[in-house]
């Protein structure tokens, strides 16, 4: 577990360089961030156990042309923030809604909260959330990646109510 947990932290750190450095090898494709989503939340749901209540509401299919590496990789690092945040009794909603020209997939937990002297920082490497926890890399990528991908990021939080994280990115249109 210790080797698993130590790889996982070179390999953010490493993705975070090479996000920031700009040597990442950024590969636009057209995908369904809807399915994909899915498929995460998926995941999430199978590793718990049945431990945590999670769930994925969407109302219709949604493409993006953008890295479908990095746009995972933040949809995962949001709910795995939740996951290891929302203390006891969790339970994760994964959203997704369209406007006219962007899909946001937002990610909202009914855990602790983060103080409002925390916020402004949470997005920068090494930073770590509200109670501890992780290398401080996961949100330095989301926002890292996001951004490349022509997204945009965010967050609200409430102590005692929980928090909701979410990234948006322009719909694929033909």
């Amino acid at each position: 577990d210790e080797t698993k947990r130590l790889t996982k932290l070179v390999n953010d750190a490493l993705d975070l360089s090479k996000l920031q450095s700009g040597t990442f090898n950024f590969i636009p494709v057209i995908f369904c961030i809807t399915d994909e989503t899915s498929d995460i939340v998926t995941q999430f749901e199978k590793l718990s156990a049945g431990k945590i209540n999670i769930s994925f509401e969407s109302d219709c299919d949604v493409l993006v042309n953008a890295d479908e590496v990095l746009v995972s990789e933040a949809i995962y690092n949001l709910i795995n923030n939740a996951v290891n945040h929302g203390g006891e009794n969790i339970s994760i909603t994964v959203r997704q809604t369209v406007s006219e020209n962007n899909v946001r997939i937002s990610v909202a937990d009914n855990g602790r909260g983060i103080p409002p002297e925390m916020l402004d920082g949470i997005w920068e490497r090494y930073q770590k959330g509200f109670g501890g926890g992780g290398a401080g890399l996961g949100l330095a990528i989301v926002s890292t990646g996001i951004k490349m991908c022509g997204g945009s990021f965010g967050v609200k939080s409430e102590l005692g109510k929980g928090s909701e994280f979410w990234i948006e990115l322009p719909v694929y249109k033909d």
